[in-house]
């Protein structure tokens, strides 16, 4: 999982290529556990070296996270539309107010296109990894 959840960092400008459903939520899930991992590293750290100088030192964490993620995130949901078939402008519906999250998340959760598209071979088809789930 840790290699899945790297992997946009190392491809954090390829706005080319496909990305799986499964590697995109997996990196999903572990922004939000490192989030969350944050927060309770604020808390902890609010009891033992005083609330003020907690906030700051995670305030600052959590910002740093967040912007330097932003670049990776947008590229790895532009990778996940491609995957299925769709152009990277349909990211523009997740700048709508409640209905751009809904539409992400519809989007993300749809099944992967299995035949090659105008962004390469689908990335599901590894031959070794397709032998884990036949």
């Amino acid at each position: 999982m840790i290699a899945v959840c790297l992997e946009p960092y190392r491809r954090y400008a390829d706005f080319s290529g496909r990305t799986s459903r499964r590697d995109f939520w997996l990196y999903q899930l572990g922004y939000v556990l490192f989030l969350c991992m944050l927060g309770l590293c604020d808390a902890a750290a609010s009891a033992v070296i005083g609330e003020d100088l907690a906030e700051g030192v995670f305030v600052t964490a959590f910002f740093v996270f967040i912007a330097g993620s932003a670049l990776p995130r947008i590229a790895l949901t532009v990778r996940r539309l491609h995957d299925r078939g769709q152009g990277g402008t349909t990211y523009l519906w997740t700048l709508i107010p409640y209905v751009g999250w809904i539409v992400w998340i519809i989007l993300g959760c749809r099944e992967s296109d299995r035949v090659e598209n105008g962004w390469g071979p689908g990335p599901d088809d590894d031959p070794e990894l397709m032998k884990l789930f036949a």
